[in-house]
């Protein structure tokens, strides 16, 4: 699964963790979209399927840099990752 993706993925026991991170909150939206897509495709693939319903997405930052940012979105197959 290593070549699925340009970011860090960190897996642990049923759980996993997809970590990107960029210069812009539009880049990392992008990013974490298509990963999480190209992720979703593998395993449908191999027969298998990610929760979407218990996906969550969580954005890090400065105060600065979050009071700047507007809502942050990531769709993976036309569903909002909240």
């Amino acid at each position: 699964m290593s070549s699925a993706c340009d970011c860090n993925l960190f897996l642990f026991a049923d759980d996993s963790a997809l970590l990107v991170s960029g210069r812009s909150r539009l880049q990392v939206e992008k990013t974490l979209s298509s990963e999480l897509g190209r992720i979703c495709t593998w395993l449908a693939d191999n027969k298998l399927s990610l929760h979407l319903g218990k996906t969550e997405s969580i954005l890090f930052g400065s105060k600065h840099n979050l009071s700047k940012s507007d809502d942050f979105s990531v769709a993976v197959s036309d569903i909002i990752v909240t």
